[in-house]
């Protein structure tokens, strides 16, 4: 049995209601430790919008997770990381995961 068009429906709007509250966090949590945080939200395909972004704000540099490390960050970049490195009209930093902080002391 295929799923009915309300069913697919509500099944979006809850996980684009998820979605939205795990952005809300990540950006409060940024916020908190003092980063400044410019949020834009686009519907349409990620790398045509990430691109139309790009030249709008004057963008010099892309940050991008190098893998798909959570849904969050496979929703925008997943399928469509070929095609937005490629047409980007800036530099692209690929980043496989977020730092950790350096250990204090050095390690001798």
């Amino acid at each position: 049995m295929e799923p009915s068009l309300p069913s697919l429906e509500q099944d979006f709007r809850r996980l684009l209601k998820k979605t939205r509250k795990e952005l809300d966090d990540l950006v409060a949590e940024e916020k908190r430790k003092g980063i400044s945080v410019k949020e834009l939200i686009r519907e349409g395909k990620p790398h045509k919008e990430i691109e139309k972004v790009v030249r709008d704000e004057k963008i010099g540099l892309l940050v991008l997770p190098a893998h798909e490390e959570s849904r969050l960050e496979h929703l925008p970049f997943g399928r469509d990381n070929e095609d937005l490195i490629r047409g980007m009209p800036c530099s692209i930093l690929l980043v496989k995961r977020e730092p950790k902080p350096a250990p204090y002391p050095w390690p001798s």
